[in-house]
């Protein structure tokens, strides 16, 4: 009878005393035993499942190798360049791999090459708190994002070396040619009181992004727009220039009021004299602290120290509260003369006559004589009566006087003396009247139209070259409207231009108040302005109007009205 025996996982009968027909059973156990176990000589020996050794003993070996290529050659445990020891997490949720760095000579953990002293590496997200490096030399090192607490470099040498990302330095300093930063956009924060102690060297900036700005305010700052010019901005505005030779304030300059003794605007050699605020609202001027001249908000200008040495001007009059002196003069050089004729003016001849020259003619005032000149120029006021001018010729019969009554807005012409006939005026609304009040016609004229009154009361108005604008494809569209009663009879002269076709005529208008007749005649034309006129009656207005075909181009109509009333 044979026993059941397992051999990597397969069942072998294994005779027994007796067992009969045993030789093929011994045969296949012998077999699966030379092929299954391990042998002194080595050889193949492929685990259909993992090995437990148990908790109490393991495996002793002079080494031990990987199945993969190129594994090495020495060493305990012999490994290729791609193998890896790996961990599992701290909370089993993955694995922590060891294994050769991206350069030799240096190990990875977890994908990440390790740090050694004696390797050209890059370090990344390394905080160092507390460590002290002394006499190191960094040759071109590439250090990201880092931060360095409470350590400590002792003269360490770093060449060429760059620092990306957000980096944090404490009681850092940094000799040689230095580059921080290899993009506009890089920004460092100094939090610290800076000392320069050699010139320091800014970009040009522009408007927009100033050299030196602020960060709360990155359009606030100082640049330069151009050679020697160095320019201020605010909110992306230029409000000041320095330059070599001016200094140029773009918007309102506003200084402190100052005072007579402290002006405004002073200068580097006399700091009290100067223009300042005066009465708050008024300039004043002042020469070493003391106040010789003013201008009031009301434009009056003051010139001296005191009211009693001093002239005035106001509302446009020079009026001095002192003697304004001038010299005699001559008739050459007048005492008071012209830019444009500086031998025509003013001059006090013989000690006695005040003396006009005009043109080389002398024309004396003595006294309270008139001037004797050919032609007399008067302003007068009489009794009563506003200043008027008077233009005389040898007798009063000849003269003309031009001026207002006493209270009146209306410029008078008359005849003689200021007191004499009306023969024309002209009132504030820009009306005028010409001719004899009660003669026998009178024209009155305005802006719009001439109106010829007769003697009989009866008023005739000519409105001259108005122009109206037609629009095209229009139905009743108003050329004019005047109130009905008081404009029975109509007469127009009328011009139409529309793109290359012109017409004239005139037309004839007559209303009772409540009706209107209307009739054309005289028209010529050049093409057809496909505009045709009539008249209407509406809300007391008689009107007329106009009708437009559709050519899509608009025109415009010129007339001259002559209207009265019956």
């Amino acid at each position: 009878m044979s026993i059941p025996l397992t051999i990597a996982g397969i069942t072998y009968n294994y005779p027994t005393t007796s067992s009969e027909g045993w030789g093929p059973d011994a045969t296949n156990w012998a077999s699966a035993i030379t092929q299954n176990t391990l042998k002194k000589t080595g050889g193949l020996f492929t685990l259909t499942a993992d090995v437990d050794f148990g908790a109490v003993y393991g495996i002793k070996s002079l080494y031990y190798k990987t199945r993969s290529s190129n594994i090495s050659s020495a060493g305990q445990i012999r490994l290729a360049n791609t193998d890896l020891i790996s961990f599992r997490n701290s909370t089993n949720s993955g694995n922590l791999a060891f294994g050769a760095g991206s350069i030799d000579a240096v190990p990875s953990w977890n994908s990440i090459d390790l740090v050694n002293l004696s390797t050209a590496q890059t370090i990344s997200n390394k905080t160092f708190t507390g460590s002290t490096f002394t006499g190191g030399t960094f040759n071109s090192p590439t250090i990201n994002t880092p931060t360095v607490n409470g350590g400590t470099f002792s003269s360490p040498s770093i060449s060429n070396g760059t620092f990306s990302g957000t980096s944090s330095f404490t009681n850092l300093s940094i000799t040689g040619n230095t580059t921080i930063g290899d993009n506009p956009a890089d920004t460092l924060t100094i939090n610290a009181t800076t000392s320069f102690l050699a010139q320091s060297l800014f970009p040009n900036g522009t408007l927009g992004a100033p050299s030196i700005a602020f960060t709360s305010e990155p359009s606030l700052g100082i640049y330069t727009a151009g050679s020697n010019l160095l320019s201020v901005a605010v909110a992306g505005a230029n409000v000041w220039n320095f330059s070599a030779t001016y200094n140029e304030s773009i918007l309102p300059l506003r200084l402190v009021n100052g005072t007579a003794a402290l002006p405004a605007l002073s200068f580097r050699s006399d700091s009290t004299t100067g223009i300042y605020l005066s009465g708050g609202t008024g300039i004043g001027f002042s020469i070493s602290t003391t106040q010789v001249g003013d201008i009031s908000s009301a434009g009056a200008w003051t010139f001296g120290a005191t009211a009693g040495t001093a002239i005035h001007t106001a509302n446009g009059y020079f009026t001095p509260t002192i003697a304004f002196r001038a010299p005699n003069g001559s008739a050459s050089v007048p005492s008071y003369s012209f830019t444009n004729q500086t031998g025509q003016g003013m001059y006090l001849n013989s000690n006695t006559d005040l003396t006009f020259n005009f043109a080389g003619t002398d024309n004396k005032l003595s006294g309270n004589t008139a001037i004797s000149a050919i032609l007399e120029l008067q302003l007068r006021a009489s009794s009563g009566r506003g200043p008027y001018f008077s233009i005389v010729e040898n007798a009063v019969a000849n003269r003309w006087a031009i001026g207002s009554d006493a209270g009146s807005a209306t410029l008078n012409f008359r005849q003689g003396t200021p007191t004499g006939t009306v023969t024309g005026s002209v009132n504030s609304n820009g009306l005028w009247t010409l001719g004899v009040s009660g003669g026998s016609q009178t024209h009155q004229i305005n802006s719009n139209a001439i109106a010829y009154v007769s003697s009989a009361s009866l008023t005739r108005t000519e409105d001259s070259c108005t122009q109206s604008a037609l629009t095209d494809n229009t139905t009743d569209g108003i050329v004019f409207s005047y109130t009905a009663a008081s404009n029975n009879s109509i007469i127009v002269e009328y011009g139409i231009k529309r793109g290359s076709n012109y017409e004239t005529g005139s037309v004839l208008m007559v209303t009772d108040g409540t009706t209107v007749q209307m009739t054309s005649f005289g028209t010529v034309d050049i093409g057809d302005v496909g505009t045709t006129l009539n008249a209407d009656i509406n809300s007391g207005n008689i009107r007329l109007l106009y009708t437009t075909t559709s050519t899509g181009t608009s025109g415009t109509i010129r007339y001259n009205v002559r209207r009265w009333a019956l």
